[in-house]
């Protein structure tokens, strides 16, 4: 059996990968090309990710601003209520509901089994995070490969956001400052728009400071309006992943990708030489028994006696089977034999 790891041999790959905590997609790429003795490309590796075999990360080098959370079971979920007033004014709620406050869950369900509690305090985090691929990381990651395929442009929306991750308990739901939004009115997003558009449609000196000036007089409400709530009122879920993050693998998840192909490689090879005989492979094996019987002058004609013989062999290299199995065996390398000698 030719192995799926032909191409690694001894320390072919280095103690600097060893020594790395990540690698780039074009370095995983170069990396699983030797262990998979075949060309493997940087689309490949994160296929690879999007189909749940390997685990990928992000290297955020700018940082970027999130909500921390923990991931929890659903019987440590956190609830809500809607006060009764706001009860009031909903339609088609069942009557003996009207004019009491209704539960919902705040944490956010991942999949059913797993929820998320997010903290509301908003943060700076940078470094490297894995990705969970379940909200519009998982949309950028489509994107990505999508475009650098077929040329097909992913334009479907997450609205929980995009999501990363560090281990099993930790995942991050990244968020963005309505400053930063081009749609809302007086952020510094929507001057570059302005701006932008001044130079693409060479508008004139007058009409441009007009348009600045209007701008000035929507910064100042936008600001002051902000003065008046608190810090993570000003922000909400961030559709994908920042721009100037960057696709990264972490040496210990394709050690895992590794290891999981060895066992499957194992697991194969073991289904392979456990699977049913077939009819003319088990007549093989009996005539095998048979010459082997010959040999050691044992009869086929006594099937029990020789079993007795048989079984103390067996028993003698450390393994056990009963002498009804034995003897049955040998009167099916009998038939084998007379068979032949008819023919």
């Amino acid at each position: 059996m030719v192995s799926i790891f032909k191409g690694l041999r001894g320390n072919e790959l280095g103690f600097l990968f060893q020594l790395k905590a990540w690698l780039s997609l074009e370095e995983a790429a170069k990396h699983l090309t030797i262990v998979f003795g075949e060309n493997v490309t940087e689309i490949d590796v994160l296929r690879l990710g999007l189909d749940g075999h390997l685990k990928l990360s992000v290297n955020i080098a700018n940082g970027t601003t999130v909500r921390k959370g923990t991931v929890v079971d659903f019987e440590n979920a956190i609830w809500g209520e809607f006060p009764i007033e706001m009860t009031a004014a909903l339609k088609n709620i069942p009557v003996e509901a009207i004019g009491k406050p209704i539960t919902y869950m705040k944490s956010l369900n991942i999949d059913g089994e797993r929820f998320l509690n997010l903290s509301d305090e908003i943060v700076t985090i940078s470094g490297i995070w894995d990705l969970p691929l379940i909200g519009g990381e998982r949309l950028d990651l489509e994107h990505r490969i999508y475009m650098s395929t077929d040329g097909i442009e992913i334009t479907s929306m997450n609205i929980d956001g995009a999501f990363i991750s560090n281990g099993d308990t930790i995942m991050c739901q990244l968020m963005e400052s309505f400053d930063h939004n081009e749609y809302q009115r007086g952020s510094t997003a929507q001057l570059k728009l302005i701006e932008q558009k001044i130079i693409e449609e060479n508008v004139d000196e007058t009409k441009a400071n007009d348009m600045r000036l209007a701008y000035q007089t929507s910064r100042t409400e936008y600001l002051e309006k902000r003065k008046k709530y608190k810090q993570e009122d000003d922000y909400y879920p961030r559709g994908g992943l920042p721009e100037d993050c960057i696709f990264v693998v972490r040496t210990e998840a394709l050690a895992e990708l590794e290891n999981s192909i060895r066992k499957n490689e194992h697991s194969k090879t073991l289904d392979e030489n456990t699977k049913p005989l077939g009819a003319r492979e088990r007549n093989n094996l009996l005539k095998v028994i048979a010459a082997l019987c010959k040999e050691q002058n044992l009869s086929l004609d006594m099937p029990y006696k020789a079993a007795t013989i048989v079984e103390n062999q067996i028993k003698s290299i450390g393994h056990s089977l009963g002498i009804d199995t034995i003897a049955l065996i040998l009167s099916e390398a009998q038939k084998i034999t007379k068979a032949a000698k008819k023919s």
